[in-house]
């Protein structure tokens, strides 16, 4: 599966997740993958890592990073907004770890106490977002483990100009969308774009935004009794010849044959 953007509605979640496999994306925040028990591999950029329990992966911002169960994994998931911590924490967007991976030996024990305390007096999304308690064991958390880590400059431009392309795609996906009209309400080259855009994601600005729309289309096609024809334009299609292409060559069969599959389930 593509790399994709995830718009979240939420600034802090922290849960237990059991067997968690989500695919490549990236988002606005921080995330935190402390493993409690079996194995879980997390790739985050190009580095990937099979985490035991007591280890720990942070991802920083607009980095790509994916999970995936080795045997049996139960973490605690924590993403935040960097808002939520001291203030000077939201210069660390310009950054980025050399290794995002700490292993047990290597983790202050202040890092899983402030784990399971976020854990513990959080329930999902109702947690007190302003509460000095919530903020204290964040800036702690984060302290801490960037005393585990080396840092170094990311290309912030970049990664800001990449985060910027795929809101305004999540956006604007179903109207008609090209790399010109993204660069010109950017103020940037599509050249310059496209190149950028690539080297991030490893994909093509059209494969993505195809990827985008057969995701609609997919859920359209079992959630509703629309026509495919329909549904082809609202997912934003301008043809049924380019809906038909797109579709085969990402989900391997027709519309029609993919919504007799999946409705019979």
């Amino acid at each position: 599966m593509h790399t994709f953007y995830q718009n979240r509605d939420h600034s802090f979640v922290c849960s237990i997740s059991t067997n968690l496999t989500y695919p490549a994306h990236l988002h606005k925040h921080f995330e935190l993958m402390y493993v409690l028990s079996g194995t879980m591999n997390v790739k985050i950029n190009e580095e990937s890592r099979d985490l035991l329990p007591g280890d720990i992966a942070i991802s920083f911002p607009n980095t790509i990073h994916s999970l995936k169960t080795i045997d049996n994994s139960k973490i605690i998931l924590l993403i935040f907004d960097s808002y939520l911590t001291e203030p000077s924490f939201v210069n660390l967007n310009t950054r980025k770890p050399v290794s995002p991976f700490v292993t047990r030996d290597n983790l202050h024990k202040d890092v899983p106490y402030c784990m399971h305390a976020l854990l513990d007096i959080s329930k999902p999304y109702e947690v007190n977002l302003e509460s000095a308690l919530t903020k204290g064991y964040l800036t702690v958390l984060l302290c801490r483990l960037l005393e585990s880590l080396t840092l170094r400059e990311s290309h912030s431009d970049d990664l800001n100009l990449v985060h910027q392309v795929l809101v305004y795609i999540d956006n604007h996906f179903t109207e008609a969308l090209s790399l010109e009209q993204i660069a010109s309400k950017l103020k940037t080259s599509k050249f310059y774009l496209s190149r950028i855009f690539n080297h991030q994601l490893n994909t093509s600005f059209n494969l993505y935004l195809n990827n985008q729309r057969i995701q609609l289309a997919q859920n359209l096609l079992v959630s509703t009794d629309l026509s495919i024809t329909e549904i082809s334009f609202r997912s934003g299609f301008e043809s049924m010849r380019t809906f038909y292409r797109a579709f085969k060559s990402i989900c391997h069969l027709t519309p029609t044959r993919y919504r007799e599959l999946h409705q019979k389930k």
